[in-house]
């Protein structure tokens, strides 16, 4: 009886899970309902914890020596469902403005621009130029969080995934090797659909930040209890050693949560409410500087790709009610201000429609 009702059980939160499954993709597909990446997260997580817990209800039933294939069977859709996000996030999709690419309408001056623009090949650069900018105040920490703390975590999960799949991915060289190569093809795809930019420097904080939960989930305390939990494995644990492991690893990530949130008081002002632009300046028509004569893309949204009539993104600043200053690229890619702005403080641009036959 304890048997049937734990394959009733199990297969109610497997159907529960597909509906999750069946909604999420349904938005994923519908232009009109299009989810956040956070929305998104928060689906896939809530169905693969359901599908979890239908897969321990399972295990109730089925024979002693299948039930680490059933997990493991878990563990391998999760992996899909991980690999599918992160294609739709770095080159399909719409809430980043990718996925525009159509070789049909391929051109040198787009490729041109593409390269003049988002294309880095000398290590550090960018992350030095968002540190810079982050400790001067020059930069909003959210963005800072996006571009550098964001690319260090995307790729953590294959961390988890490899090693649990794949007896090979607990060598150490063996998973340096493969994120190297997952890396360069994501950084490769990129940069032949034109989606996002190509960045030498995504692949330093995509492969330093899976190796770093590598080597967090290899702590032996950990990868135990891992096992324990997804593959019930009957390890023995040192609670103890694990607990004072995993306070070695919380504090500094409460450190760094910590220092980002104070700085982001230098941008909400007294009311708590969020900071609005003053004025939208070009340094290079009040100044008179030089411009090399280009067209330069920054920014597109579903209908126009819009550029400057010459090289002078950097310089096209965004003044802020508290002072802080940006980039009208970061701004726009931010949602801080919107074309309309643009044109309301005199600013040159030129913009194309897009190509929507396709």
């Amino acid at each position: 009886m304890k048997k049937k009702i734990s394959l009733m059980a199990s297969m109610v939160l497997y159907l529960i899970a597909i509906i999750i499954l069946i909604y999420y993709f349904s938005l994923e597909f519908n232009e009109l309902l299009h989810l956040s990446p956070t929305g998104r997260i928060v689906l896939l997580l809530l169905s693969c914890l359901i599908m979890y817990f239908g897969g321990l209800a399972l295990t109730k039933y089925i024979d002693e020596k299948y039930k680490n294939k059933v997990l493991k069977i878990n563990i391998g859709i999760w992996f899909i469902l991980y690999i599918i996000l992160l294609s739709t996030l770095t080159l399909f999709d719409d809430y980043f403005y990718r996925g525009n690419f159509n070789i049909l309408n391929w051109n040198n001056e787009i490729f041109k621009n593409y390269l003049s623009n988002s294309l880095n090949l000398i290590p550090f650069k960018t992350i030095i130029s968002y540190i810079t900018m982050f400790v001067s105040g020059n930069i909003a920490p959210y963005i800072f969080i996006y571009n550098i703390l964001g690319n260090a975590i995307a790729l953590m999960p294959f961390a988890f995934f490899l090693p649990l799949l794949f007896k090979k991915q607990n060598n150490f060289k063996t998973f340096l090797l493969t994120m190297i190569c997952i890396v360069i093809g994501i950084e490769l795809l990129q940069f032949i659909t034109m989606s996002g930019s190509c960045d030498i420097d995504d692949v330093i904080l995509n492969v330093s930040g899976s190796l770093i939960m590598y080597e967090i989930l290899h702590i032996k305390s950990i990868n135990e209890l891992l096992k324990n939990i997804f593959l019930l494995e009957k390890n023995k644990i040192n609670y103890k050693d694990l607990f004072r492991k995993i306070i070695i690893i919380v504090i500094p990530i409460i450190l760094v949560l910590g220092v980002v949130l104070i700085s982001e008081k230098k941008y909400i002002n007294k009311n708590n409410q969020p900071f609005t632009h003053l004025k939208i300046i070009d340094k290079v028509k009040e100044e008179n500087m030089a411009c090399d004569e280009a067209l330069e893309q920054f920014y597109e949204d579903k209908e126009y790709i819009y550029y400057f009539p010459c090289i002078k993104s950097k310089n096209v600043i965004v003044i802020y009610s508290n002072g802080y200053q940006e980039t009208v690229k970061s701004s726009l890619e931010y949602g801080d201000i919107t074309i309309e702005d643009l044109e309301k403080n005199n600013i040159e641009f030129i913009k194309q429609k897009k190509d929507m036959s396709n």
